[in-house]
């Protein structure tokens, strides 16, 4: 019912903001436009055991949608966001989250990404 309704409207205001302190997050989107739930992306992509909130965002810079796994914060109250990853228009990914807690920020290179690949050497 609407208390139900009223706990996804906290959470996603809750992420929205979190999202807008993200500097990968800026850059692609930039300032946002529209953010709103995905109700059929969400069913989607919640098919295994660790459900995922999607939400589609258009912004100053350009669109597309974020996943996030939420889970439980270390004080054992209320949510955080787990991972979160920004998929444009276009298709292009970018991981926004190992994550978005305070006094950091936001977003860390992935250790196994494209980053950690480099081209042998030909003698």
């Amino acid at each position: 019912g609407a208390a139900a309704l009223f706990g996804l409207d906290q959470m996603e205001t809750s992420f929205r903001a979190d999202l807008e302190s993200n500097p990968v997050f800026l850059e692609q989107v930039g300032e946002i436009e529209t953010f709103s739930s995905n109700f059929m992306e969400t069913i989607a992509a919640s098919q295994d055991d660790e459900p995922r909130f999607v939400y589609d965002v258009k912004g100053s810079n350009g669109s597309g949608k974020v996943y996030i796994k939420q889970g439980p914060a270390e004080n054992g109250k209320g949510i955080k966001i787990i991972e979160a990853e920004l998929v444009m228009d276009d298709g292009e990914t970018f991981l926004l989250v190992p994550s978005l807690e305070e006094g950091q920020s936001g977003w860390q290179p992935d250790p196994l990404g494209e980053e950690a690949i480099s081209e042998p050497s030909i003698p």
